[in-house]
């Protein structure tokens, strides 16, 4: 009797995790305080709620290079279901950040994080992927650099593209969508940080 017990609790096991994983992922209120006279806000993109782009507040190119820039950063995501978290400091609703929100995919799920930045500071964003199979690798590092203006917000993603990476930047501006989100617009003045076969595949 006792293991016709365990047989059906191990049997239930990856039952449980796919019921896991079809659920929404949380939405997190940030902590951080937010002033629009000094400070902007960004939205960073990344699966399974991994930090695949990380900031850095008053980083010049130059001074990412020296720190940051010399340093691997990416965690590789086990793949395993655990619980994530959308983490949010008030910035307006995009159509991506409504499909991350209600993405409940399992072999990738669109996932992100807000922050609150100084304004008028140079801000560098870098991003790092990797995948390393028996066959087959890839890897890409990018790093881009931007002033962001006090009281704008804006949302980065990284992308891959003609075996080329960029991290794509978006002002979100007042304007509104039929579905009534907020509409995005390119950030024009772009720094890249990286050098050009950091952003190679």
């Amino acid at each position: 009797m006792k293991l016709q017990y365990v047989l059906v609790a191990l049997m239930s096991l990856p039952m449980s995790g796919c019921l896991f994983m079809v659920q929404k992922s949380a939405v997190v209120q940030s902590k951080e305080s937010y002033d629009s006279s000094s400070q902007a806000r960004i939205r960073l993109y990344g699966p399974y709620g991994d930090r695949l782009i990380k900031h850095h507040n008053d980083r010049t190119c130059a001074q990412w290079r020296e720190t940051a820039g010399a340093k691997l950063h990416h965690r590789v995501n086990n793949g395993l279901p655990r619980k994530i978290r959308n983490i949010t400091a008030g910035i307006p609703s995009t159509e991506r950040s409504v499909r991350a929100s209600n993405d409940t995919g399992t072999m990738f799920r669109d996932s992100f994080k807000e922050y609150v930045v100084d304004a008028d500071k140079p801000l560098t964003l870098d991003a790092s992927s990797s995948i390393v199979l028996d066959n087959y690798s890839k890897s890409c590092r990018i790093a881009v650099n931007f002033v962001p203006e006090p009281g704008k917000n804006y949302e980065a993603a990284y992308v891959e593209q003609n075996r080329t990476c960029t991290i794509k930047i978006t002002e979100i501006t007042d304007q509104l969508s039929e579905k009534k989100l907020a509409l995005t617009e390119p950030v024009k003045k772009v720094e890249s940080c990286s050098l050009p076969w950091d952003k190679s595949i």
